[in-house]
């Protein structure tokens, strides 16, 4: 499930080339690549930044993206691994198709996961906009199921592995959609609600919480750190900024 998309794809090739960036916020994303491959969180602005103006991409107090690093840290994965950005956007696709499965599987059993998991390669594979531009969103659909696909296997066996994933896939979502990941959120809260009235679930949740949160906490210090290089206030996103200018 995670070669079968990329494969489809690249037997297009011949027909259909590698998709070439043409909306604003693919450039954006492109940007924060190239930020990210010359090992740095923000560019020094323009000397002459007011004509060079353009949409989703600050100018100032830093010449930097105005989204997260999620999906231009897959770019820059994919520049650095093959020359190509693309190749990001096809790695993400092909994680997203597989962890499908592995979400499924918490949930029902073998042949229905595997049916959804086809279904995903179908609908998000080969000729989804999603694997043809540099905009996104299948890196956070792998989150996603990162996140559902621990939750159930988190209060039926309880161990350190799954509550990392839980954190890991929360932290990912973060990078990568920020505001939905108070969505997110509220999800894995209201999942463990039931279980808070028994003493004995609720010692489990405690005793294993910490590994969900050390799993995420990478993914906020690079948050701050990207806050406090491209907007120089820790607490304000790069978006927000933009907003406000």
């Amino acid at each position: 499930l995670f070669v079968l998309p990329i494969a489809l794809r690249l037997l297009l090739l011949p027909n259909h080339s590698a998709p070439v960036p043409d909306i604003y916020d693919e450039f954006s994303h492109l940007l924060v690549a190239d930020t990210l491959l010359h090992l740095r969180l923000a560019n020094p602005p323009h000397a002459l930044h007011q004509f060079f103006e353009t949409f989703f991409i600050l100018q100032q107090p830093t010449y930097s993206s105005i989204y997260s690093l999620g999906q231009g840290a897959m770019l820059a994965l994919g520049q650095l691994i093959s020359g190509s950005a693309w190749a990001g956007v096809l790695i993400s696709v092909g994680l997203f198709c597989s962890l499908c499965y592995w979400m499924l599987r918490a949930w029902v059993s073998p042949f229905w996961a595997l049916a959804g998991g086809l279904l995903a390669v179908v609908q998000f594979g080969p000729l989804n906009l999603w694997a043809n531009c540099y905009w996104g969103g299948t890196l956070a659909a792998a989150a996603g199921c990162l996140v559902f696909g621990a939750l159930p296997r988190v209060v039926v066996s309880w161990n350190k592995r799954d509550a990392a994933l839980l954190g890991l896939g929360f932290g990912i979502h973060c990078i990568t959609r920020q505001f939905e990941s108070t969505l997110l959120l509220l999800c894995i809260l209201l999942f463990f609600v039931p279980l808070v009235r028994k003493r004995e679930e609720l010692k489990k949740i405690f005793r294993l919480a910490p590994f969900a949160i050390a799993a995420a906490v990478p993914f906020f210090v690079f948050t701050l750190l990207q806050n406090k290089a491209v907007t120089h206030n820790w607490l304000e996103l790069p978006e927000q900024l933009s907003q406000y200018q």
